[in-house]
Order: C-alpha cells, then structure tokens, then sequence
C-alpha cells in the first residue's frame, strides 16, 4: 500500500495498481522534470495538488523536496488497468511505453 508523501520506484508504483488494485482516487505522482517515465527514477506519491485562486499548489511534502507533478494517480491507475486488460503478462518496459505514450497523446496505447 502506498503512502503519501513517500518516494517509491515506478515499478513499485506500477505493482501496487497492478496487484493490490489501487485506483489511485487519494494520490498523485510527482518527480524531476524529465521527458517521459522512467523505471531509475524515485517518485513521490502524496496528495492531489490545490487550486488556490487560479494557481495549482502542489503539497507542501512535493515543494520542499522540488518536486514537479507528473500524473494524477487516477490516470496512472487508468492507463496500468488498460495496459494489463490488453495484455496481463505486460512487463514494466510496455507499461512505461503506455504511460508516455498517454501523457504525450491524451489516448491509451494499443499493445
């Protein structure tokens, strides 16, 4: 299960909406700017970032650390059911693929 305001590796992330059925209602993931997911990469799992005014403040835990939001957790848990509905024995590379290829084209990838 996991916690907010923890860093995780992606493939923990991934496993736990893959095998415990996380629906990623209570997190988001946030990270370094970088171009696409990455399995090396730590992420932060904490709260949904706020809207005050018209700014989005990310959580206090995500802007000590500098981080920069990078998924809503229902979208990652979206985008990993799919994945997995298409294809169950898809391993962490061809659902890395499909997460980008969902960040960049707002579509699920076909496997």
């Amino acid at each position: 299960m996991l916690r907010n305001n923890q860093y995780y590796s992606l493939a923990e992330i991934i496993d736990d909406v893959r095998l415990q059925g996380n629906t990623g209602d209570d997190f988001c993931l946030y990270g370094q700017d970088r171009e696409g997911m990455d399995l090396q990469q730590p992420y932060m799992v904490a709260d949904y970032p706020d809207v005050v005014g018209d700014r989005v403040v990310n959580p206090d835990a995500v802007q000590a650390e500098g981080l920069g939001y990078v998924y809503s957790g229902q979208q990652f848990a979206d985008v990993i059911s799919v994945v997995m509905m298409q294809k169950p024995e898809a391993g962490y590379a061809e659902c890395v693929r499909a997460l980008d290829h969902y960040q960049e084209h707002d579509a699920f990838l076909e496997l």
